[in-house]
């Protein structure tokens, strides 16, 4: 309850945003940067933030972020990403 819920969700955003940049082996801020997700992503744009706030007995605050990914993919292989 220190600082309002606005700039709480605007430090999640930012945190989300951080960590999607990053290797799953090298999450932190201060690891580089991997724009490509390790080859996987020919482009990550980052659309847009907005924010959810909860009222009550339990104030609560969530951040819904909106990206565009696109893969380069061979159309031919439906089996690319099979997890």
């Amino acid at each position: 309850r220190d600082e309002p819920f606005v700039d709480v969700v605007s430090k999640l955003a930012a945190d989300v945003v951080t960590a999607l940049n990053r290797t799953t082996a090298a999450p932190k801020v201060s690891d580089a940067v991997d724009h490509n997700l390790g080859g996987t992503v020919t482009e990550f744009i980052f659309n847009n933030c907005d924010y959810e706030i909860g009222t009550g007995q339990k104030p609560w605050c969530g951040a819904l972020l909106s990206f565009t990914i696109r893969y380069q993919t061979d159309p031919f292989d439906m089996f690319s990403y099979e997890a």
